[in-house]
């Protein structure tokens, strides 16, 4: 259900009090998913929010475990938690289900993801639709909204990420611990390489159905850049 716009402030402090156990200053770090026109509501509340960009060529194909449903089934509850693809065929279920969209780059693209019958083809698609979103409104309500990529992190040596991740957050209390937290996820530059091999050989389709999206979305969006959604 909706949390009341009068409810949301007070929603959000409570359950910052419940996880800092009543102490009255402190920092944590958490990796949440949140709904993206939220953010300068949770940047009122004093949260510090950064957006971590994994391209689709590191993120998929993804691997499913036996047993996992093979289509959204008109909106059927996803019961295995392990099930990778059906976070992406939710977004997917809940991007062509708006019947009143009034933006027109985001209509274009909810027709496209309707033309798409292929089940792995929608996936990709639906990540890059997403990124575009974030990439729209990364100034939204005033608030700026760092996005850091992932792929700049992994190939640079421990040193030059670790300068990437500090010169792209702002000097927020506690930034260097969330720089730290990052390089953690630090993989090796072969796991990326194969990464982007199998995605290539595997989801070649996808990706030229990928890039028509781009190429729309640069035509009747020229002022959002999106060079970072680029292969």
């Amino acid at each position: 259900q909706q949390v009341p716009e009068a409810h949301f402030d007070h929603l959000v402090s409570r359950m910052v009090s419940h996880a800092m156990k009543g102490q009255v200053s402190g920092m944590f770090l958490t990796r949440e998913n949140i709904n993206l026109l939220r953010v300068p509501d949770f940047a009122r509340q004093g949260f510090h929010l950064v957006a971590l960009y994994r391209h689709r060529k590191h993120t998929f194909p993804v691997s499913d475990p036996g047993g996992s449903p093979e289509s959204y089934d008109d909106g059927a509850v996803f019961l295995s938690t392990l099930c990778r693809s059906c976070f992406y065929l939710q977004m997917y279920h809940a991007i062509v289900t708006q019947y009143d969209l009034k933006d027109e780059v985001l209509k274009m693209l909810q027709q496209l993801l309707l033309y798409v019958e292929d089940r792995d083809t929608r996936i990709v698609l639906v990540h890059t639709i997403f990124w575009y979103a974030v990439l729209r409104q990364q100034h939204l309500g005033g608030y700026h909204l760092p996005i850091l990529d992932y792929h700049r992190i992994m190939v640079g040596s421990p040193e030059e990420a670790r300068q990437y991740i500090l010169d792209a957050l702002p000097q927020w209390p506690g930034f260097e611990e969330s720089a730290q937290a990052l390089l953690s996820t630090k993989k090796d530059v072969s796991w990326l390489e194969k990464r982007e091999q199998k995605y290539l050989t595997k989801l070649g389709a996808a990706e030229a159905v990928v890039q028509q999206a781009l190429s729309a979305i640069r035509k009747f969006d020229p002022h959002t850049d999106i060079s970072l959604l680029d292969l």
